[in-house]
């Protein structure tokens, strides 16, 4: 059934709206709605789309409006919210199978030659309107453009293969059925909520629904952003983010009774207020879950002192943004040794004790990592061609899966940080890939004394440190202590390094422009470390000898 306006393709035209308006806009038939009209062959009308992130301080206000959506709603809303159906027919199958393997022997069709074929294997569904058809098939094409756009290998990447299968499966199983009930004038196309998590197949699944020009409500009560990967710009829907955050939970199947008491709410809610990114208070392990980026500072010697007594949520530059949490640290050398000797070793030993401390006084720290790690690190690539997060936490290589989640991704984020922008020395011979895989393989040798540090690092709070103290007489410095120096920088460790004869170390493996360097009045060779102060007596002792 062709219409009788005369339009022969879908434009639909993503609604600006304020949060609190998206559920009566959900209810309005689409000519009702701001921007509808016909242009030329073209049906141009307002879509509503949007990422609802986290919960309400009220979570059973939250849950009942859900049910309401499913079971309540005056209009059809389709609720996705457990894993979706995947059976497929034989025949079906076996279509989607010779397409691709036409596709692997042609080592890659054209995007148009392929969708030519899945419409030649019937694998597009048919609709009683035969305009909307050519409709799946234009849309089908953007998303495949979308898809080899972002993986380095188009259509030939390793993944493409399930995701295409799955699309086929869900326009089968889903927007075949859905569309039975299109109606341009009123009710529109399918209305889409979604619920929790989403697999790559899953958000390529949304993705189309979204092109095609369905309503489509994104809810996680977690706060997980499941269009990140594809929409990194946030400019695909609108986006609403709760102040709170609750466990995912599965998809309410009866309204709850339970009822917050004044008192209880009032809690949470200043709960909310301390907890806020703009508050200077935050709940123990508040940011855990957070990525950690380093903000060296620039200061004097004497500052050097000061601010590694402050809290990282007072220092100059302590922000939390979205996911991100800048923490200002120290990374600095000290060359040389004071006249006031007192004084000089004073600081030493005081900035050497404490929970959150590592000192060393023994060089070289690490060994060499000498496996071959290309295959990793390869692996660990993701689809813009650079180090992915997610890919170096899934390789079954990643030594820390035991550490806290959040902790585990701020390592991994340090790691592609610390490769994609090498501020290692190359080598004679080496090239910026070496670089890369050297320092790969070494962040996978982080000494157990600075994970257990790390793993009592509350971001906002005191900032662990380590202090070197290397002089000519208890050994060198290695490229890989250098590694590792720069990737706790990198997890934002202040990091001071004590060098009483003024000597090179760093500076042979890192440009001195990383770091600061504080030259003091004296240099001082042979100094060893003196463990603590002379008592009284001892001093009178060695004063009358």
């Amino acid at each position: 059934m062709d219409n009788p306006r005369g339009y022969s393709q879908l434009s639909p035209q993503r609604l600006i709206y304020k949060f609190e308006d998206w559920p009566r806009l959900l209810e309005k038939p689409l000519k009702e709605r701001n921007l509808y009209g016909i242009e030329g062959t073209s049906l141009r009308f307002g879509q509503l789309v949007g990422r609802f992130l986290g919960t309400p301080l009220n979570e059973t206000e939250y849950w009942n409006s859900l049910y309401s959506l499913r079971y309540e709603s005056k209009i059809r809303v389709h609720v996705l919210d457990e894993q979706l159906d995947k059976t497929i027919s034989a025949d079906r199958l076996q279509a989607i199978q010779e397409v691709l393997l036409i596709h692997q022997k042609e080592n890659g069709l054209s995007i148009n030659r392929f969708v030519a074929f899945l419409k030649g294997y019937n694998l597009i569904p048919l609709s009683n309107h035969k305009w909307l058809h050519h409709q799946f098939q234009i849309t089908i094409m953007e998303l495949l453009k979308f898809f080899k756009a972002n993986h380095p290998n188009g259509l030939l990447d390793p993944s493409f293969r399930r995701v295409i299968i799955d699309l086929i499966k869900w326009l089968w199983n889903y927007i075949a059925l859905w569309i039975k009930e299109f109606s341009p004038e009123d009710v529109g196309l399918p209305k889409v909520l979604w619920y929790g998590d989403a697999n790559q197949s899953e958000v390529y699944f949304l993705y189309f629904l979204i092109l095609l020009g369905c309503d489509v409500l994104i809810f996680h009560p977690e706060g997980k952003d499941v269009l990140s990967d594809i929409d990194p710009q946030q400019q695909l829907t609108f986006i609403y983010r709760y102040p709170s955050q609750s466990p995912l939970e599965p998809f309410p199947k009866q309204k709850r009774k339970t009822e917050s008491t004044i008192a209880r709410r009032a809690s949470i809610e200043l709960d909310q207020m301390l907890d806020s990114e703009q508050s200077l208070l935050f709940k123990p392990w508040k940011l855990r879950n957070h990525i950690p980026i380093p903000l060296t500072l620039k200061t004097t010697y004497d500052e050097i002192f000061l601010t590694m007594k402050e809290r990282a949520l007072v220092r100059s530059g302590f922000e939390v943004i979205k996911n991100e949490v800048s923490i200002p640290c120290i990374f600095a050398k000290v060359a040389g040794i004071s006249k006031d000797r007192s004084e000089y070793w004073s600081r030493l030993r005081e900035f050497t004790d404490g929970e959150l401390t590592v000192s060393v006084k023994q060089f070289p720290m690490t060994q060499e990592v000498k496996q071959n790690y290309y295959f990793h690190y390869q692996q660990s690539i993701g689809s813009e061609g650079k180090l992915s997060t997610q890919n170096i936490m899934a390789g079954n290589w990643w030594k820390y899966r035991y550490l806290p989640t959040g902790l585990q991704i701020g390592i991994a984020a340090a790691m592609a940080r610390y490769c994609e922008n090498p501020r290692l020395k190359r080598l004679p011979g080496e090239n910026l890939e070496d670089v890369q895989l050297f320092l790969f393989k070494q962040a996978f040798s982080i000494p157990e004394n600075m994970l257990r540090v790390l793993q009592k690092f509350d971001y906002p709070q005191l900032v662990p440190r380590l202090i070197l103290y290397n002089t000519e007489n208890n050994g060198t410095i290695s490229r890989s202590d250098a590694a590792l120096i720069l990737l706790l920088n990198e997890l934002s460790f202040d990091i001071v390094l004590f060098n009483p004869a003024g000597h090179n170390d760093l500076e042979v493996y890192i440009d001195d422009k990383h770091f600061d360097v504080h030259w003091l009045e004296e240099v001082a060779f042979g100094q060893e470390f003196p463990e603590k102060d002379p008592s009284f007596i001892q001093r009178i002792f060695k004063g009358l000898f």
